[in-house]
This record gives structure tokens, C-alpha cells and sequence, in this order.
């Protein structure tokens, strides 16, 4: 069977299933960047053997993705020499799938200079699922006497996937 429009001309099967034949598309007719395109299908009812890949992202399922930490928090209640510092993270991925483990970096800067004082980093470990938060610290060795005070800043780092 035949179908005619202004853009192209399908073929149908006349009995049951109706299987798609063809789709011809007429002259000058572009549709998304393809002209003059003329599709023949053959071969139904056979197992073409074509399976969905396991490891996917479904970004209607954030859970699928690979660790994506945001630091909450930093809390520097505990700071002194050295200072102990920690940071509260939320997981805005999934809990697997990342090349390797995302990390946090501290930084305690001096609040006038700006002079980075000294740094630490933490490995985020377990991971955790979607929305989930952990805490992870690590102890800065303060290499001098801040003029006033000092900003201490968390910046995460999630690798994600290969």
C-alpha cells in the first residue's frame, strides 16, 4: 500500500503486521539534513541480535551518573596547629561508575594577603548514592602565623567517567 504526501511517499505491507517497506523522500525535500533519502526495510521477524548497553547515563535518573560531590559545609572549629578541618559534601550523582575517587581540597589563606598558608586534600571514600552526604577532613600544616585571620575553602574534585 501507498501513501502519498508532500514530503514522501511510504510503502506499508497490505496484510498483517503492516510492516514498514519503504520511505521515499521526494525532491527537494530535506528532513533533518538528509535529501533525496529513500529507505528500504526487509528482513522482519529476525533477531538482529542488538542489545542496550548496561553502562549508561539516564539523566532522568541521576543515579546513573558517576559521583558528583558539592561541598555544604566547611567547619573549622577545630583548627589550631595543625588545623583539623572538615568539610560536609553532598552527592549529587550516582554511587559508582567514576574512573577514580573524588578528593576535596582545603586551602587556609590569610583573609587580608591572600596568601595560601597551606592546603590538604581528603579522599571521599565510601561513595555515597544519590543525595547522600559524608564528611571527609584532613589536617593542614600551618607554615606561618596568619596576619589577622584566615579563610579556610573546600573545592572538590569528582574525575568522573573514562
Amino acid at each position: 500500500m501507498q501513501l502519498s504526501g508532500t514530503r514522501a511517499d511510504v510503502f506499508i505491507a497490505t496484510t498483517p503486521p503492516y510492516h514498514l517497506l519503504r520511505v521515499h523522500l521526494k525532491k527537494d525535500v530535506v528532513v533533518d539534513a538528509m535529501a533525496g533519502a529513500d529507505f528500504h526495510y526487509k528482513d522482519f521477524d529476525r533477531d538482529f541480535r542488538i542489545s542496550a548497553p548496561t553502562d549508561v547515563i539516564d539523566f532522568s535518573n541521576l543515579s546513573t551518573l558517576p559521583p558528583v560531590y558539592t561541598v555544604v559545609s566547611v567547619d573549622t572549629s577545630r583548627c589550631a596547629r595543625p588545623c583539623l578541618v572538615s568539610a560536609l559534601l553532598r552527592n549529587l550523582g550516582g554511587a559508582t561508575g567514576a574512573i577514580g575517587p573524588s578528593t576535596v581540597t582545603f586551602s587556609l589563606a590569610a583573609a587580608i594577603s591572600g596568601t595560601v598558608l597551606g592546603t590538604c586534600q581528603a579522599t571521599v571514600a565510601p561513595d555515597v548514592g544519590y543525595n547522600g552526604t559524608t564528611t571527609v577532613s584532613c589536617s593542614i600544616d600551618v607554615t606561618s602565623q596568619p596576619e589577622n585571620a584566615a579563610v579556610v575553602t573546600a573545592t572538590a574534585s569528582n574525575p568522573g567517567r573514562g
